[in-house]
């Protein structure tokens, strides 16, 4: 992210560094925080961010003002603990000095980022118009976070706010006033309805995670419900391959069909077992009363795919946001498929809070591929949308004012 760190008119440069093929200890880890030199070049902070006591895997940057002093900070979310996936990680809150020297004021300032989960996205949203910024956090295996800020100071008001039982596999925020009342709204890229993961609040996907077979490493084991009882996802062969152990117990197939969570494994073993929850896996806006939050679920083809990517136009001049969107995920197991249905959309706003998706025939945005980010910018007088997807280039189209 680009902002000006040490006030000196020049925009400065955080890079957040993250990836399960470091160890804890590699320096790899450590975030990037660039000067700049009079506009002309960067010089790297010897500063170790976000957290100089253990190195993390960062996934999200968002910058503001939170304590209203002049200057900008940073939140630094973090995606998952290493070599410990479903451990809930933390995420940090860092104060900055007015010179571009940042503290960690996380345990004071807002602790609920401690331990908060595995963090994808976050976003600085004043949702009550009081003029101090509050945040919004979202997640893999966790519920919708919403830090208000009270002069400087962070309480979770989640629940308040109409957040209970929102946990999905969400992978994008995005904050805008979708109708145009002055309070701000904001959508969710979540994991979508294609695919064999189903989830609901009365049926939720649960994660259990244990080192099972005690060797130091734990494991993941993802259930789904079938006539009242739970049921793993994971095939036998691996199943085995990581729990050894159960080769004795299951020495045929037949064995194994039909066994339920409690079948498998002692009621102490999944008593000491970490559970994690998705309620909802469906791509939403979330319109603010005033008082709480509303969900309505985008169209059925945003849901298509997993949204990674999404931008907030006016594509037709009517004053209204409309919502540009990409994902798809092609790095997954055989039992689960690719998720690839998605080239783009874009969703017109109908000015009542919910959205219909533009026809390709007429918006002309079609993208193959792992849309990653999805941004807005003017060249030569002219605003273009840029769409950047993974091992492939950007992708560049001129906007031109459809019917309203």
């Amino acid at each position: 992210v680009f902002f000006d760190a040490n006030q000196d008119g020049f925009d400065d440069l955080y890079v957040a560094s993250g990836g399960r093929e470091f160890s804890s200890s590699s320096t790899a880890l450590i975030d990037r925080l660039y000067f700049s030199s009079s506009g002309k070049s960067l010089i790297r902070s010897n500063q170790v961010l976000p957290n100089p006591m253990r190195f993390e895997s960062t996934s999200a940057v968002s910058v503001a003002d939170f304590n209203r002093d002049g200057y900008p900070d940073l939140f630094v979310g973090c995606r998952f603990r290493l070599q410990a996936y479903g451990l809930p990680a933390d995420s940090y809150l860092l104060l900055n000095d007015g010179k571009g020297n940042f503290t960690d004021v996380t345990r004071t300032v807002i602790p609920g980022l401690q331990q908060i989960g595995m963090v994808t996205s976050a976003a600085w949203i004043d949702v009550d118009n009081n003029q101090w910024p509050d945040l919004l956090v979202a997640g893999e295996w966790m519920p919708l976070r919403l830090f208000m800020n009270q002069n400087g100071q962070f309480t979770d008001q989640s629940s308040e706010w109409g957040l209970s039982f929102t946990s999905g596999w969400y992978n994008r925020l995005l904050v805008a006033d979708v109708n145009n009342d002055g309070k701000k709204d904001f959508i969710t890229g979540n994991h979508g309805w294609n695919s064999m993961f189903k989830a609901s609040a009365e049926r939720p996907l649960l994660m259990v995670v244990n080192d099972f077979d005690k060797n130091g490493s734990l494991e993941q084991i993802i259930l789904r419900w079938e006539n009242g009882k739970r049921y793993p996802y994971v095939l036998l062969p691996e199943l085995l391959a990581q729990i050894p152990s159960l080769k004795k117990k299951y020495l045929y197939y037949s064995l194994y069909a039909g066994q339920t969570m409690e079948d498998i494994f002692s009621d102490a073993e999944l008593q000491n077992s970490i559970r994690l929850y998705a309620h909802d896996l469906g791509s939403s806006a979330w319109v603010n009363t005033g008082q709480s939050f509303v969900r309505n679920y985008l169209p059925m083809r945003a849901q298509f795919m997993p949204v990674y990517a999404l931008a907030s136009v006016d594509v037709n001049d009517d004053g209204l946001p409309e919502i540009i969107l990409g994902g798809n995920q092609s790095r997954a197991k055989p039992q689960t498929g690719t998720y690839e249905a998605g080239y783009g959309d874009i969703l017109i706003n109908n000015g009542k809070d919910q959205f219909t998706v533009l026809p390709r025939s007429q918006s002309g945005f079609f993208v193959r591929g792992e849309v990653r980010q999805i941004v807005d910018i003017t060249i030569s007088g002219s605003k273009h949308i840029v769409v950047a997807t993974n091992n492939d280039r950007l992708h560049f189209f001129k906007l031109n004012t459809v019917n309203k």
